[in-house]
């Protein structure tokens, strides 16, 4: 299991320079999902059992004919939950990115406003109410 919160935290705290390289990702993640949905279905068990399966005597007639496949089967049946357990990692990364973009835009979403009321607030005090601040305001409004 990935441990994405430590993910999640650096990205933030890179802010607004770590979008370009999530958005840069999420496709990524997306099509290497894509490929791994291809090849859990080429790999079900179902499916290897019917057309892919070897039957023991094909690793021929000896001890360890039989051996071979059973291994041969592990090794399938490893393959195919290693291929689960890395599309549901991804899948976990990919949902910790878009967190992480999310809080970083809404970071700087709210910079930005609090950034805009203090600029008004500071325009209001440098239009105060002297004769030539009023002129002053009315002719640049």
């Amino acid at each position: 299991m990935l441990q994405l919160d430590a993910f999640t935290s650096a990205a933030v705290q890179a802010g607004p320079s770590a979008l370009q390289g999530i958005n840069l990702a999420l496709p990524k993640i997306d099509d290497l999902v894509r490929n791994i949905d291809r090849q859990i279905d080429l790999l079900k068990p179902a499916a290897f059992e019917r057309e892919g399966e070897i039957p023991g005597n094909a690793f021929g007639g000896g001890d360890r004919a039989s051996n071979l496949a059973v291994s041969y089967r592990g090794a399938h049946r490893a393959t195919y939950e290693r291929l689960l357990q890395t599309k549901t990692d991804l899948l976990n990364f990919r949902t910790a990115c878009v967190q992480a973009k999310q809080i970083i835009e809404d970071a700087d979403h709210d910079a930005g406003s609090s950034l805009a009321a203090r600029k008004s607030a500071v325009d209001a005090l440098g239009y105060g109410a002297t004769p030539f601040n009023e002129h002053h305001r009315k002719e640049h409004a």
